[in-house]
């Protein structure tokens, strides 16, 4: 299998376990907050926001240096990866006690501060597992986790039907996730065995090293978290639990599609990194096609965002988040951003440029914090989602110039993207599904119509106007046996 088909077979199948993802975390979803309410789901939403909060202290930019060291050249994988694992353990028991301990300080009721405690659990479990994807990355095999993660979620989804039925509140809502968490780095650990024998190893000097280069990615990490999460912290802290709540539900959606930008990054960016110094016309070759195919994602899925309408609300999260459509309008865009983000920025990194990533965020967290404090007392939860979308859009805008300069630079044939022919059909499938939203569906019929339709049209209008042909498709799924599986 050639090395595009070999990235479209792990896209698809994980792209196809995440569609199935998103609906179990959205069945999830409606039957926390209608169990929870507005107020309750708003006390679990922030919650949550400090499990990113330390979830982005302890990452510390690992994972992604992980799997740049591991997929070049002659790299000692078994002795890395070691190394990895047991800068993980020390790093997670000391992130566990100190923010045990700074809990005791936050301006919140019991509630709240023992569900953040059983957060540490979860972190425990979420953190080894995401360690172990750089093995699968550099392989090309992220397709065969993604089954396992996908049975995490059944596991979620039926451990929380369990504590609704038993009237376990909150705490059994959080029990839910930390089994899925826990199943996860199970099948993740059993599976990563087969390709390399685990171990934690606890050379020093060698995470030294490591934490000098992941150091740039992990504050980044950090200040990334407070422009685009401490906002619900935020919110919690000026406004009530219902509009954390309102904003939570549509935070939620967003949240599982962000996986799909990192996830197709994470299969490209070890070919990346092997290519980009010693292979740079194939580098640039391969970043343009990536390029193009990202620009081919992002655009339907913002439009289809954008044209949801109130009763998909409704029906997912209770008739009292009904504005939260409005919220995920705006946050659509956002995601847009992050897609293109995830590109630009693993440009950056695998030319050792994480220090320009922590001076982009660091910049424009401090915007997003100031921003966020004068306008939210006044505008809730709208202040938020429109703040966290300028800055997404700011990062993106900045990352693309660096990543030329930087990154890019062996010629202009990555920037020859179909304009024209993108615009065309976005204008299209925005057309389309303009007209369809003045009738009415049944849930799930209206969105299968919209889906189809708004993709039939806007595929039609790209091979119509020549922004995708049969032959770029044909190079995707084309199999060639006698084709080296390296990269």
């Amino acid at each position: 299998m050639n090395l595009a088909a070999r990235i479209a077979h792990n896209s698809i199948i994980s792209a196809i376990t995440r569609v199935v993802s998103l609906a179990l975390a959205l069945i999830t979803v409606g039957i926390i907050t209608c169990y929870l309410g507005t107020s309750g789901f708003g006390n679990y939403t922030t919650i949550t926001a400090f499990y990113f909060l330390i979830t982005a202290v302890s990452d510390f930019g690992v994972n992604q240096i992980l799997t740049r060291e591991i997929s070049r050249p002659k790299a000692k994988e078994k002795e890395i990866v070691a190394n990895v694992l047991g800068l993980r353990l020390v790093s997670l028991l000391v992130v566990t006690v100190v923010g045990f301990l700074g809990t005791f300080f936050l301006p919140y009721g019991g509630e709240i501060k023992r569900g953040i405690w059983l957060m540490f659990i979860a972190l425990v479990f979420s953190s080894f597992s995401q360690a172990l994807n750089g093995v699968f990355q550099k392989r090309l095999v992220m397709n065969r986790i993604a089954w396992r993660e996908l049975i995490g979620r059944v596991i979620q989804l039926g451990v929380t039907y369990f504590a609704v039925q038993y009237e376990m509140g909150i705490f059994g809502i959080i029990l839910a996730m930390i089994a899925s968490f826990a199943f996860i780095l199970g099948a993740s650990w059993k599976l990563a065995s087969e390709y390399l024998k685990l171990s934690f190893s606890f050379n020093t000097q060698y995470w030294k090293y490591f934490l000098k280069e992941s150091a740039p990615l992990g504050i980044a990490a950090f200040v990334n978290f407070l422009y685009f999460k401490a906002d619900a912290i935020l919110l919690s802290l000026f406004q009530s639990s219902h509009d954390v709540g309102i904003y939570g539900a549509a935070y939620k959606v967003l949240e599982s599609l962000i996986y799909f930008p990192t996830m197709f990054m994470g299969l490209v960016m070890p070919i990346f990194s092997y290519n980009i110094f010693h292979r740079p016309k194939h580098f640039l070759r391969i970043a343009c096609r990536t390029l193009k195919a990202i620009w081919l994602i992002t655009i339907p899925l913002v439009i289809f965002l954008f044209f949801l309408d109130d009763e998909t609300i409704r029906v997912i999260a209770g008739a009292g988040f009904t504005q939260s459509v409005i919220v995920l309008q705006i946050l659509a865009f956002a995601l847009g951003a992050i897609f293109l983000a995830n590109f630009f920025n693993s440009v950056l990194i695998v030319v050792n440029r994480q220090k320009l990533l922590l001076f982009i965020l660091a910049g424009t967290a401090g915007l997003s914090l100031v921003l966020n404090i004068i306008f939210i007392p006044y505008y809730s939860f709208m202040a938020a989602a429109v703040i966290s979308t300028l800055c997404e859009i700011l990062v993106t805008i900045i990352a693309y110039f660096l990543s030329r300069k930087w990154g890019i630079s062996w010629g202009q044939g990555w920037t020859k993207l179909p304009v024209l022919s993108f615009i065309i059909s976005a204008l299209g499938m925005v057309a389309v599904l303009y007209g369809l939203n003045q009738y009415s569906f049944p849930l799930i019929t209206g969105l299968a119509i919209k889906g189809s339709l708004g993709g039939i049209v806007y595929l039609g209008l790209l091979f119509g106007t020549g922004g995708l042909s049969l032959f770029e498709l044909r190079q995707v799924f084309l199999r060639k046996n006698n084709v080296p599986t390296d990269f």
